[in-house]
């Protein structure tokens, strides 16, 4: 298992299993602006108020939407932070690509 910046292998499988659903990925991007509410979401995205609710569940679970509770309410934003740990590992993955003998034989 390697490790790059703070997340093992599994963690970044996780996360890029998790980033690679158009949905979610426009889910970050609206939550990043402001918290929004999963009903808003909802509505801008298309989607049925069940289909945005399992998204948010998978963002989530791998941190990379926090809730806020505001009142009744439940407000939804992007981490930011956990956005650039992946940044970063996926740099560290890029840049360390050249330097396995097999990528040289080629």
């Amino acid at each position: 298992m390697t490790t790059h910046d703070d997340l093992d292998d599994d963690q970044a499988d996780e996360l890029l299993r998790a980033i690679s659903h158009r949905a979610r990925r426009r889910i970050l991007l609206l939550a990043d602006r402001d918290a929004i509410a999963a009903g808003e979401l909802s509505e801008a995205l298309g989607l049925a108020n069940a289909t945005t609710s399992e998204h948010l569940k998978v963002l989530r679970k791998c941190g990379l939407v926090t809730l806020q509770r505001d009142g009744t309410w439940r407000r939804y934003r992007t981490d930011r932070a956990r956005l650039r740990t992946l940044e970063r590992w996926l740099g560290g993955v890029v840049g360390s690509l050249g330097d396995h003998p097999a990528q040289e034989q080629r």
